[in-house]
């Protein structure tokens, strides 16, 4: 071996330490890995319960590493020695000390075990109780290759964790809402969800997990597809409750409707009731429609009142099925009221126009020169006694305008 200046010396120990210090800075950054603390239960993170490929592949990761970290330490304790010798070489002299501590940086001076070789460095013939001796840049090179195979693992895990993992916290965020929504109204109001539903929102926690699991425990085999799985689930859920809000939209629109409803039937009832009362006074009536009364409109109302109150604590069966039979109910009302007005109105515009008929058939029977004809004129003031006195009686009254006609017509 060459003398070697302390110069030299130094600047080769600065080098080493230099190296170890980067080799202390990617072991560290390595370990901060929060994939590397899942893996290994470290960082208080519990241990990932990996399967399949990824237990396979991280296990061999975890070997590498913790051969690397021993030699590692091996190396450390090599520069450290060497380190320690050069803080006892004189300023001229100390050329054996000097010599000793080339030796530890440039010969095979680190004697390994056996089981610290990885079999990558191994040959036929290494004995089987003790390694070999290396050099430091050897030792170096041994843990560079166990670096670059742990970290591959590991990033290859946090990578097929973070795409996978991502997309399932979204999915989950996106499907809590509708999960806790549907469980809600299970127990409200069971009737407005279906069976199949109520059986979706029980299983879909228990797929999701499965997933979530399948996912933790071997990522580099899971696939995207595992949460595709469970998408049309949650589409059909989904689905349901915008459904049940567009019934639910609906349902507000025809209370809206049916208030409006009520308060039309009640001014067409007020409206019926006087015309009614008139006929009454001044037809009689041999075959009335009756007018429904109002305690009909009030039971009406209250009805409506009462499926309000179901619609607001979303008991969304009770008031389809009472909307439904409170309209029908409400129709029957609706033209019972305007049939009894229709027919009242008829009744009482057959009286005027019967007074009209009369009138001009007497202006007629004057023009012919009839005005004294005692036939006539007796039938005249019979249908007068019947159309100007209360209350009318129309059919008797159309009678004797049809005979004061045919009479006038017969004697022209």
């Amino acid at each position: 071996m060459t003398t070697t200046s302390l110069p030299e010396l130094d600047a080769l120990l600065n080098d080493w330490q230099q190296k170890m210090g980067y080799v202390g800075q990617n072991l560290f950054e390595l370990y901060e890995l929060p994939t590397y603390q899942r893996l290994m239960g470290e960082g208080g993170m519990p241990k990932a319960v990996l399967t399949g490929e990824t237990q396979k592949h991280v296990k061999l990761a975890i070997a590498d590493l913790t051969q690397l970290f021993q030699l590692f330490e091996l190396l450390r304790e090599t520069i450290d020695r060497a380190k320690s010798l050069r803080s006892q070489v004189p300023k001229r002299g100390g050329d054996g000390t000097v010599m000793e501590i080339m030796t530890l940086l440039t010969e095979p001076s680190i004697l390994l075990p056996q089981q610290l070789v990885p079999l990558q460095f191994r040959d036929l013939i290494s004995s089987s109780t003790q390694g070999g001796s290396v050099t430091a840049s050897a030792l170096l090179g041994m843990m560079a290759t166990l670096f670059s195979h742990a970290k591959t693992i590991v990033l290859e895990v946090d990578e097929a964790w973070n795409q996978l993992e991502t997309p399932l916290i979204e999915f989950q965020q996106q499907a809590l809402p509708v999960i806790q929504e549907l469980t809600a109204l299970i127990q409200r109001a069971p009737a407005t969800v279906p069976m199949a539903i109520q059986q979706q929102v029980e299983g879909f926690q228990a797929e999701f997990m499965a997933i979530h699991q399948a996912i933790d425990a071997d990522p580099l085999t899971a696939k995207n597809s595992l949460i595709q799985q469970l998408k049309p689930s949650l589409d059909a859920m989904t689905q349901h409750l915008a459904d049940l809000a567009a019934q639910r939209q609906d349902m507000k629109r025809r209370l809206d409707d049916a208030l409006r409803g009520i308060e039309e039937l009640r001014s067409v009832h007020q409206t019926g009731l006087a015309v009614f009362a008139e006929w009454q006074d001044k037809v009689l009536n041999s075959t009335m429609t009756p007018m429904p009364s109002i305690e009909i409109i009030t039971e009406l109302t209250q009805w409506l009142h009462r499926l309000s109150i179901a619609y607001e604590t979303n008991n969304s069966s009770a008031v389809h099925v009472g909307l439904t039979r409170w309209q029908a109910q409400f129709d029957q009302t609706m033209s019972q009221v305007q049939t009894a007005t229709s027919h009242a109105k008829r009744g009482l515009q057959s009286r005027i126009e019967l007074r009209g008929q009369l009138t001009a058939m007497k202006a007629k029977a004057g023009a012919m020169g009839r005005s004294e004809d005692l036939t006539l004129g007796a039938i005249e003031a019979q249908a007068k006694q019947y159309l100007y006195t209360r209350p009318t009686d129309l059919p008797a009254a159309e009678r004797l305008i049809r005979e004061y006609e045919q009479t006038l017509n017969c004697r022209n």
